[in-house]
């Protein structure tokens, strides 16, 4: 599509990461006791934790480049 916005998904301003870092150590352990809830299809979990702890959600069609420098961002 002509009209979708241009924008880099990887490009996460210090406040974001914060953010994310806040939510990472306040709830990583508590994550690991949660049940999974079925996604739509667009939708997967990523893990970023050991034990497949820190879960998130990430769209489906990501190839695997592009999912690795995601995950890898987020840790």
């Amino acid at each position: 599509m002509d009209d979708e916005p241009k924008y880099d998904v990887f490009d996460f301003d210090t406040c974001t990461m914060d953010f994310i870092a806040e939510i990472a150590s306040t709830y990583g352990s508590s994550a690991m006791s949660l049940d999974l809830k079925p996604l739509p299809d667009s939708l997967k979990f990523a893990f970023l934790g050991p034990n497949e702890s820190l879960r998130m959600i990430i769209a489906f069609n990501l190839d695997q480049d592009y999912e690795g420098k995601l995950l890898n961002l987020l840790k």
